[in-house]
């Protein structure tokens, strides 16, 4: 029996030094290595594994704020996703919620209805196991679109930092232009349209 015991604490000591040298391994690794694999123009699930949330820090040039994303969510499931232009999350997020408080609410309402709706509470019958299962699928739900539109929110920031670090080194602009030049032959000035190219690196 001591054997078996010594046996298995060995084997629990291998299992958490092994998870413990790999979570130093990650801490270590360089969390800009996405940067390599990433290109304009990338969807969100293309990108999505790239980047590990843990090594976000907020920088005021971010165009996708996580805190405003979730708190939108928050409000109205879904709605942090869309801010995101996650549309297809959005949706399903909002779907599901949507669906999950249906099924609550017909479910409670049949409780209500098999018990009597004036003595529901005073008679303890409770709710059915369908109503409970309802509600903590929609609470984990609602949990998780919160979530989800926070990760969101980061990790299209930190794909958008490597964008812009790849191309902070060129930077080039076109604009149109409308000026009056003289004429060879009259001498009048005449308008003259076209666009000024300008390369800054």
């Amino acid at each position: 029996m001591k054997r078996l015991i010594i046996v298995l604490a060995a084997l629990i000591g291998c299992l958490f030094s092994a998870r413990a040298q790999n979570q130093l391994f990650d801490e270590e690794s360089d969390p800009s290595s996405a940067s390599a694999s990433v290109r304009p123009g990338m969807r969100y699930k293309e990108y999505k594994n790239l980047y590990d949330t843990r090594f976000y820090f907020y920088d005021p040039e971010d165009y996708y704020s996580p805190s405003s994303s979730g708190w939108a969510s928050a409000f109205v499931p879904g709605l942090g996703q869309a801010v995101n232009g996650e549309f297809g999350r959005a949706l399903g997020f909002f779907a599901g919620n949507f669906g999950l408080s249906t099924i609550l609410l017909s479910s409670l309402a049949t409780d209500a209805y098999r018990s009597g709706i004036a003595d529901d509470f005073e008679t303890g019958d409770g709710v059915s196991v369908v109503s409970m299962v309802a509600l903590l699928g929609q609470l984990a739900m609602y949990v998780w679109n919160i979530y989800d539109a926070v990760h969101v929110a980061k990790v299209k920031s930190m794909y958008d930092r490597d964008i812009r670090s790849q191309t902070a080194g060129l930077d080039v602009k076109v604009e149109p232009y409308l000026s009056y030049a003289p004429a060879m032959v009259s001498g009048k000035t005449r308008p003259t349209a076209g666009f000024s190219f300008k390369v800054s690196f």
